[in-house]
Parts: C-alpha cells; structure tokens; sequence
C-alpha cells in the first residue's frame, strides 16, 4: 500500500499528480511517466470504446450500461424533448477497495456559496391591520 500522498495541495489527485508519483516512484523522467500514465488511460479507453468491460483487480471494474431513452425538457423553453439512449461507462469499487472506504471521513472544502441575484426588496406593507411576520 502506498502512503498518503501529502506533497498534493489540492483535495483532487489529477493525471499531473500521478505523473509526479510516478516519477519519484519509479525514478522515471516526466516525460516518461506522463507517456505510461497517458498510456494506461488510453488502453482503458480504447477497451471500452470496443465494448469492453474493464477489471482492475483489487481497484474496481469499469462497466458499460446502456441507458434507456427518456423524456427531458429544454431548460430555456421548458418544451418536452426526447432524450436519446446513450452508453455511459459505471465505476464499481472492488470489496478491497470498499473495506479501505468504510469508516473513511471524507473532508470536503466548503462549496462557494450560490449567486444571488440582485433584485429589488419587495416594499413591506406596515399599513394598520396588515399581519406582520416576525423572523
């Protein structure tokens, strides 16, 4: 098993990162590393595109499921619109990985908050006999 990788700044592990493990790891050079990371993706990629299953013992396996048409809506006109079947591609963690999951408190940065839109205040009604809200 591999240590924690604390050198990351970032909560993500990106395809850069894994570069730069690889590098230290193996004592190759970025170029390489990045060719062989580049490599793997590719050939897991070119699995799939034939329709293939991809397993990776004791990692997960990588399924293709094909989704059923289904009625959507267009956001801006809200008129019905009939979404297409389409293959998409569902990672299944391995019950190894699933163990080392279990217990595993996930510490999340804290999302941006949503944009507000700047609108007028609605005026308030203070007139005699009006009920009054208390917040």
């Amino acid at each position: 098993m591999f240590e924690p990788l604390d050198f990351i700044e970032q909560p993500t592990l990106t395809k850069g990162d894994l570069v730069l493990v690889l590098c230290d790891l193996m004592g190759t050079t970025r170029r390489e590393s990045r060719e062989i990371v580049d490599s793997f993706f590719d050939l897991i990629r070119a699995e799939l595109v034939r329709g293939h299953d991809v397993k990776v013992a004791n990692f997960g396996n990588f399924e293709l499921r094909l989704q059923a048409p289904r009625p959507g809506r267009n956001v801006r006109t809200g008129e019905p619109v009939r979404i297409e079947q389409r293959t998409t591609v569902k990672f299944i963690p391995s019950a190894l990985q699933m163990d080392l999951l279990q217990g595993l408190v996930v510490q999340r940065p804290p999302k941006a908050p949503k944009r507000v839109r700047n609108r007028p205040a609605k005026p308030v009604d203070t007139s005699p006999g009006t009920p009054q809200i208390n917040a």
